[in-house]
């Protein structure tokens, strides 16, 4: 779905779980994905498709950040939890 602005809410992740918005600043449009909840606080997280997740961008704390898990597994994280300590461990040891 086109979108003007692009909407991380939890509505979002079922009614448009795939957003495509155009990025003035890379003059070139952009396909937003949901990624899943945040294992540890429930955060929707969104990850585009070209790779370029960087939380100080326009995801901010809605970024797909995934920490794999001792079995090598990815397990969906927030760059908050996944840059928590005491939280990253948690889900490294799921």
């Amino acid at each position: 779905m086109n979108v003007d602005t692009l909407n991380f809410s939890l509505a979002a992740t079922m009614a448009m779980p795939v957003q495509t918005w155009f990025d003035t600043w890379r003059s070139r449009e952009r396909t937003c994905r949901y990624m899943g909840l945040c294992r540890a606080c429930s955060t929707p997280t969104w990850a585009f498709d070209d790779g370029e997740n960087d939380p100080r961008g326009v995801l901010g704390d809605h970024a797909y950040w995934p920490v794999e898990n001792r079995y090598g597994v990815d397990i969906v994280a927030c760059p908050i939890c996944a840059n928590d300590e005491p939280t990253y461990r948690l889900l490294h040891a799921l």
